[in-house]
């Protein structure tokens, strides 16, 4: 993993990656989300059975390259830090269809758009400092 190109501070080990596409019988030509997609650890693990790999995440900065790196002594990202060139170091680019921006309860997807499997770590607890909302009456 120290290796691949892009990683953060919750990148996936890349043999549970692997172990994740191989549970949920990834094949060639299908067609693979994750919801979650952070840096795309899971995207690698079920592009390298073969199907076609998209993704989503809530974070503009991460999915862009743009912001802190969690890398020692580098202080922000590389612009070359990305998921399409994490599958591109594997040999894998012609499985990359595309990641987006986005909130996966905000229904942004077809209803009758179908993925062949969804594949996701779904983040845990609070990353990011909270913010107080009040609401008065």
């Amino acid at each position: 993993m120290k290796d691949r190109g892009f990683i953060g501070n919750t990148s996936m080990d890349p043999l549970l990656s692997l172990v994740m596409a191989n549970q949920a019988q990834i094949a060639p030509s299908q067609l693979v989300y994750d919801p979650f997609v952070g840096t795309g650890s899971l995207l690698v693990g079920a592009a390298h059975f073969g199907a076609h790999v998209a993704g989503a995440d809530l974070d503009y900065n991460l999915i862009h390259s743009r912001g802190l790196s969690s890398r020692q002594g580098q202080k922000y990202r590389a612009k070359h830090e990305t998921i399409h060139n994490n599958l591109k170091q594997y040999g894998l680019a012609d499985k990359f269809v595309d990641i987006l921006v986005a909130d996966f309860s905000t229904g942004y997807i077809r209803s009758d758009f179908k993925f062949d499997a969804i594949v996701t770590d779904p983040p845990y607890g609070i990353r990011g400092k909270p913010k107080l909302h009040v609401h008065y009456i």
